[in-house]
């Protein structure tokens, strides 16, 4: 890009608070992590840029510092300066995922003799009364009545899922939902029908690993942005989609995975004032959303009135509030987006099983499970919790208000060696590394609690017996006596 087109790609970088030189080191590194400046690019001689930018020469001389101190570019006598190989995010190539994943335990069915600690998922449904998951007689006598085929999901259920949605916050109608099979194959649908390969998709720094790896099947990239204690840093996620441009936009808006966080209130009606003024569309993954302990289910993104925006496709999924073998997920879009969603998902599958949904419906009628879930979701977060602190007082962790996992800091710089020795002492762990598409976080790890008590009483002495190992100190153990 030349000097001119920096500056429309900027936009209004200058009404930003701050240094102006930082403010304009931060839009230009925006567009380098984006690939908009591409690796090797040659940038416009300070006094250029800086008349295009109408700035003094010496904001841009500053701006050109901080980024060579960022390693973001990089100047040579007689090239002038270019942009730094190696500057744009990390690329996931491989539309497979490695071995180490999330999806290990679950692809080996069990059969390793691990406790899976890789993957969030609710274990069990003793929780919830058996007849949650009987099949209603007169529902299931009239859809085998017919030919069994709904693309779009079973209309009882599409109803259901509508009134659900519109009680949580957000005014919906049958027709702008869409059945899916789990929250994945939402994320899936909505990401293959907006993102094309090397499009660009705006997620949190840290996010549901899952989405990183579908991205990467897809041939996408991934351009990241801060999150904290009360969510993402909306201003700054603002900031970079004006900036960057992206088709699509990734949010868990509601409860964050893996930091278990809860958007605040504030910040959710500033983001839907921002998202009103993007072009991107806005998919907002609200599987987590029902998962919450200690304050009240988080609003989904719309207006106060509680209509819709149109950019706006939110998802969710019943695999945490009830069971995830029942696979039952859904889409909520305008209609327009639900018919070419429905038709994508037609040509993959025709439908979700029928069975789930007459089952999902019955249990969305009693909307009990949430609730009754929530004492179970709280006990079994402080046995891993209370277990850890008093187990392992080196492990740096916040108790979160909601989610399914504890967000662990260990005292190293890579718990790679660590898991390894926790799966010789029989716990399969993923590094923190795994939901951050930049590929940091290395000395974390996302501890989920969706087991059961017991099970994780005995995941708590394992890794204290583990971590022992890996720090070459004997260690007293209850369940497994004197070690080292």
């Amino acid at each position: 890009m030349d000097e001119h087109e920096i500056a429309e790609s900027l936009g209004s970088w200058g009404t930003e608070d701050g240094p102006i030189y930082l403010t304009l080191a931060d839009a230009l590194d925006e567009l380098i992590r984006a690939g908009r400046l591409a690796e090797g690019e040659r940038l416009p001689a300070e006094r250029r840029l800086s008349a295009a930018l109408h700035v003094s020469r010496g904001t841009v001389v500053a701006a050109y510092d901080e980024l060579r101190g960022r390693s973001r570019i990089v100047t040579r006598q007689g090239s002038g300066t270019t942009v730094a190989e190696h500057a744009r995010p990390v690329q996931r190539l491989d539309p497979v995922p490695p071995r180490g994943a999330i999806y290990d335990g679950m692809l080996d069915g069990g059969f390793d003799d691990l406790i899976d600690m890789r993957s969030a998922y609710w274990v069990g449904v003793d929780d919830l009364p058996p007849e949650a998951f009987e099949l209603p007689t007169k529902a299931w006598r009239e859809v085998l009545a017919g030919a069994g085929y709904h693309p779009c999901g079973y209309p009882p259920l599409r109803g259901l899922i509508a009134k659900h949605l519109t009680d949580s916050g957000i005014v919906t109608s049958p027709d702008e939902v869409l059945v899916t099979n789990g929250s994945q194959q939402a994320l899936a649908l909505a990401a293959q029908l907006y993102l094309g390969r090397d499009d660009l998709c705006v997620v949190e720094e840290l996010t549901y690993p899952a989405f990183i790896d579908l991205i990467a099947a897809l041939r996408g990239r991934l351009h990241t942005t801060p999150v904290d204690s009360e969510g993402v840093d909306v201003d700054l996620l603002d900031r970079a989609v004006r900036r960057v441009r992206p088709p699509m936009v990734y949010l868990m808006a509601g409860v964050h995975n893996p930091t278990g966080a809860v958007l605040c209130e504030e910040r959710r009606q500033r983001l839907v004032e921002y998202i009103e003024n993007w072009d991107a569309v806005v998919l907002d993954d609200r599987t987590l959303a029902e998962m919450v302990i200690d304050r009240p289910r988080p609003l989904p993104i719309a207006r106060p009135d509680g209509s819709a925006l149109d950019n706006v496709i939110s998802v969710g999924s019943t695999s945490k509030s009830t069971w995830g073998g029942l696979r039952i997920g859904w889409v909520r879009a305008e209609a327009g987006m639900v018919d070419r969603l429905s038709r994508l998902k037609a040509v993959m599958d025709l439908g979700s099983p029928i069975a789930s949904q007459v089952m999902v419906s019955e249990m969305l009628a009693r909307s009990e499970a949430p609730t009754l879930r929530r004492a179970e979701l709280e006990r079994r977060r402080d046995v891993l919790a209370r277990g850890l602190i008093n187990r392992l007082p080196e492990w740096r962790f916040d108790v979160p208000p909601a989610g399914l996992c504890l967000w662990v800091e260990l005292p190293v710089s890579d718990v790679s060696q660590f898991i390894s020795i926790a799966a010789r002492h029989g716990v399969g762990l993923v590094s923190g590394a795994a939901s951050s598409p930049d590929g940091g976080y290395r000395n974390y790890l996302r501890l989920p609690f969706g087991n059961r008590v017991e099970v994780l009483e005995d995941v708590v002495e394992r890794l204290a017996v583990a971590w022992a190992d890996h720090q070459k100190r004997p260690i007293r153990s209850a369940l497994y006596g004197v070690i080292g």
